[in-house]
């Protein structure tokens, strides 16, 4: 046993980076904490609690991914969570913000008269079927002051993301 305890541990350096898909819903990630409240049955996750109590150790989390989330909260409560999240993040790591953006939206319902496109993104303001209860509608101008108060520096934007909805979506990246 002694032996096998003195041997050099060249891969003993590799660390696991903590990656966290929190309101997963029916994306569960491999490589990933899949954490979700179980509000929609059969969804599969790694840990079920509301983000609202759900805490993240300090310092210990490489990535954090929030994909259509916020459009079920109003900004306070963002803010909240956003505070929440930086604080479980590490130095150099990321917040992943997917969502709907709202004057793609706009953009989209007034340069049309087709009532089904026009009702497709109606639908991102309000929510439909099981996804109903929406409370907010976001674009880059109303989260990036949220993350720049809560202490994000670098803070980068693209167009769509995993859903692939570069008409309808924005992704938000903040690095701690």
């Amino acid at each position: 046993m002694a032996e096998l305890c003195s041997r050099p541990r060249k891969n003993m350096e590799k660390t696991t980076k903590i990656k966290y898909n929190l309101a997963c819903g029916n994306d569960y990630r491999e490589n990933y904490i899949n954490v979700d409240n179980g509000s929609m049955s059969g969804n599969k996750f790694d840990i079920q609690e509301d983000l609202f109590d759900f805490r993240i150790n300090r310092n210990t989390a490489d990535e954090i991914l929030v994909c259509h989330f916020l459009m079920y909260i109003i900004p306070d409560q963002a803010l909240r969570l956003f505070e929440r999240w930086y604080f479980g993040l590490k130095k150099g790591g990321t917040l992943v913000i997917e969502t709907q953006d709202l004057k793609k939206l706009i953009k989209n319902i007034s340069s049309t008269k087709n009532p089904a496109i026009i009702n497709n993104n109606i639908v991102q303001f309000y929510g439909a079927g099981a996804f109903r209860g929406h409370k907010w509608t976001w674009c880059e101008e109303t989260i990036i002051p949220l993350l720049k108060y809560v202490g994000f520096e670098t803070i980068e934007r693209f167009e769509g993301g995993y859903k692939n909805r570069k008409d309808r979506d924005i992704t938000i990246i903040a690095i701690k």
